[in-house]
């Protein structure tokens, strides 16, 4: 029998779920937890990388592949559990290079909040000062 998660209402609710995480999902068009059931994890990532252009970091494939078995009866896991899983089912998702420093595509770190985008190297003149 699955778990009874009627109470959650709050995306931010969700383990693994931040602030980022859930603009992502509203995105996709889901305000509410319970809209997660029976979803397609992978099809939702895909989705997000349409709809923002960007190729999303993999790590957002396993929150979303987490937060839709929390839904739908699993236990809460902290979303690097599916990493292995994700690799071996899909592992077209993380064919690209990584993003340096931990920065997930986007501008995102691994704890859901936005980073600052990195700045080029600025050209410095003779003398050391910049431009």
């Amino acid at each position: 029998m699955a778990a009874d998660r009627s109470g959650i209402s709050r995306l931010e609710d969700l383990p693994n779920v931040g602030p980022a995480t859930a603009d992502d999902l509203r995105r996709l068009g889901i305000t509410r937890p319970a809209q997660l059931r029976r979803r397609n994890p992978i099809r939702l990532y895909q989705s997000l990388c349409r709809i923002t252009k960007t190729r999303q970091d993999p790590c957002v494939a396993d929150v979303f592949i987490a937060i839709v078995r929390y839904m739908n009866g699993d236990p809460p896991a902290p979303w690097w559990a599916y990493t292995a899983e994700r690799k071996r089912l899909y592992p077209w998702i993380g064919a690209s290079a990584a993003p340096r420093s931990g920065a997930r595509a986007g501008g995102r770190v691994d704890d859901g909040h936005r980073a600052r985008a990195a700045r080029p190297a600025r050209r410095r003149r003779a003398g050391g000062l910049p431009p």
